[in-house]
C-alpha cells in the first residue's frame, strides 16, 4: 500500500476489489471456475503492469496487445449465441446490473488520489474548491 495515503483509502480499496470480484461471482452463476480466470488474469497484468512491462513502446508486436487481443476474443465469445454457451444460461443479468455500482467508489477513490496528488485531475471529475 502506499504510505503516504489514510489508511481508510486503502481499505476501501481492497473493499471495492473484493466486493466487485463477489457481485462478479454472484452474477456469473456462482462460477468459481470463471471467478478464478478472470481474477487471476487481473494479477498477471497488475504484476506486468507494475514491474514495467508495458513501458517497453519500441517491442513488437506492442505489448498491449497482451490486454487487447484477450479482451476481444472474450467479448466476442459472450456475443456468441446463448445455445453455444453454457455460461449465460446462469448469468443473473439483476446483479450483472448492480455490479456498475461499482462505479461510485472507484470514482471517490479517483478523487482522493488526485486530493492526495496521486493521480492527475483529469483522471476525476472537476471540482472547484
Amino acid at each position: 500500500m502506499i504510505e503516504q495515503l489514510p489508511g481508510w483509502i486503502n481499505l476501501l480499496f481492497i473493499a471495492t476489489c473484493l466486493g466487485t470480484i463477489f457481485l462478479f461471482y454472484l452474477s456469473n452463476g456462482q462460477s468459481i471456475l470463471l471467478t478464478m480466470l478472470v481474477t487471476f488474469w487481473t494479477v498477471i497484468h497488475s504484476v506486468l503492469a507494475y514491474t514495467g512491462f508495458y513501458q517497453n513502446m519500441s517491442a513488437m508486436p506492442p505489448r498491449f496487445a497482451l490486454v487487447l487481443v484477450p479482451a476481444i476474443i472474450f467479448l466476442v465469445y459472450s456475443m456468441l449465441p446463448k445455445q453455444l454457451l453454457r455460461i449465460h444460461k446462469h448469468r443473473d443479468i439483476r446483479i450483472s446490473t448492480l455490479l456498475h455500482i461499482v462505479r461510485l467508489p472507484v470514482e471517490l477513490l479517483l478523487f482522493q488520489l488526485f486530493i492526495h496528488k496521486m493521480v492527475p485531475e483529469l483522471m476525476t471529475f472537476s471540482c472547484n474548491f
